[in-house]
């Protein structure tokens, strides 16, 4: 694709690698796979997928940036929920923190550093990430942040058998649900003028070699009711020649392997998304997925195999759809703007923008800070597109998170 920049040898031998292992996954399966499976090996295929291998993925140095990379006020914020949640509902018992997808393991270091300050600090602090890469880099980095702190924190193979773990968490997924792997479908009208439903395939291509091929097939009835329970196909009316969009097909059991192994907490889930009603809104006609490689941002999923990240939007009321059918409850749906400043952004930020008037930079730091905020908050920056949904097992007093915006979901 025009514009993005050449690979390089090594990055092309473990393209060419990954490529032979996707290539066999296809011909093992009868020739083509579901769009979930060719997104699942391109991002976790072990030691090849774009999450389970050794480059840098986040920060200016890598694909994209997320919100701990870029200020320290996002884990503080999320530190001074721990804390009231802690003091209101579980004074008398531990509250552990697990962290799902932990990335450099900034977002530990800043949520930690910040309860350490408080004299706040959890018992335990549970990482669950399957890149063994991205492990040895949180490892290397919390060790040098909280020394003191580092035996208190265990990094996890899976959500059973938690050890030490009496059921009590706060589970923190920050950019985490975006990437589960997704369907690809489309709709097109027939000459009936109803909607036909398609599902996307990738197969080896017939001719080119080391390539792959999207082949579009009509759906089967299982696929159909799928997209069917979502998307209300009998007043849904597009303009373009076909409408293509994604859903997570895998929510449910996900939801409720995180479900099972708490007895009582809650769960915050922060990512770019919308509800139903947006997410397949009419005008959205070429979906939500995205790819991301060196900062630039592209939807050509063929290109770059493992070297790039892949993404798409979260439907957030398929999340809390799922939510209903376990023993969870929905504590809070509302943007990333409205849950910081909820949680003392804006005192932390200038208690911050005091520290930075005291330094030989004053003037830079002012600015580095007021754009942090910026970017956080700004409805055409992360405030807006970026929700925030707190699911809750177990009844217990609620702490005011922002304003709720349930009629969205």
């Amino acid at each position: 694709m025009k514009g993005l920049p050449e690979l390089s040898d090594i990055e092309q031998a473990h393209q060419h690698k990954l490529i032979q292992v996707i290539q066999n996954q296809i011909t093992q399966a009868g020739g083509k796979i579901p769009f979930s499976e060719f997104m699942a090996a391109c991002l976790y295929t072990p030691g090849l997928g774009y999450y389970s291998a050794g480059a840098v993925k986040m920060g200016r140095g890598g694909d994209f940036v997320t919100a701990p990379e870029i200020s320290t006020l996002f884990g503080q914020t999320l530190a001074e929920y721990y804390a009231t949640l802690k003091a209101q509902n579980f004074a008398s018992e531990p509250l552990s923190i697990i962290e799902l997808g932990a990335g450099t393991g900034k977002l530990a270091g800043d949520i930690l550093t910040h309860l350490d300050s408080l004299g706040r600090l959890p018992t335990h602090y549970y990482i669950l990430d399957i890149s063994a890469d991205l492990k040895h880099q949180q490892q290397l980095y919390l060790k040098n942040k909280l020394p003191h702190y580092f035996d208190q924190i265990t990094w996890l193979n899976s959500l059973e058998n938690i050890p030490h773990f009496n059921g009590n968490g706060l589970l923190i997924a920050n950019e985490v649900i975006d990437a589960l792997p997704v369907e690809l479908f489309s709709l097109k009208f027939n000459d009936k003028n109803k909607v036909d439903i398609f599902q996307h395939w990738i197969s080896n291509h017939p001719s080119l070699p080391n390539t792959f091929e999207q082949i579009i097939l009509p759906a089967d009835t299982a696929f159909e009711d799928c997209i069917k329970s979502i998307v209300k196909l009998d007043d849904f009316v597009f303009d373009a020649p076909e409408y293509v969009s994604e859903m997570n097909l895998n929510i449910l059991p996900w939801l409720s392997g995180i479900e099972k192994m708490l007895v009582k907490g809650q769960l915050i889930f922060i990512d770019y998304g919308y509800g139903t009603q947006e997410y397949y809104h009419a005008a959205r006609h070429m979906g939500t997925l995205l790819c991301y490689h060196k900062h630039l941002v592209h939807s050509d999923f063929l290109l770059n195999i493992g070297l790039q990240d892949i993404t798409a939007y979260v439907n957030f009321t398929q999340v809390a759809m799922a939510a209903k059918t376990l023993d969870l409850t929905i504590d809070n749906y509302t943007t990333q703007a409205e849950f910081l400043l909820s949680q003392n952004l804006g005192p932390l930020a200038e208690k911050k923008l005091a520290l930075a008037a005291l330094s030989e930079n004053s003037a830079a730091e002012h600015i580095t800070i007021t754009n942090e905020m910026h970017k956080l908050t700004a409805p055409h920056e992360m405030g807006e597109l970026f929700k925030v949904l707190i699911l809750q097992k177990g009844e217990f007093e609620s702490i005011p998170s922002g304003r709720p915006h349930f009629h969205r979901l």
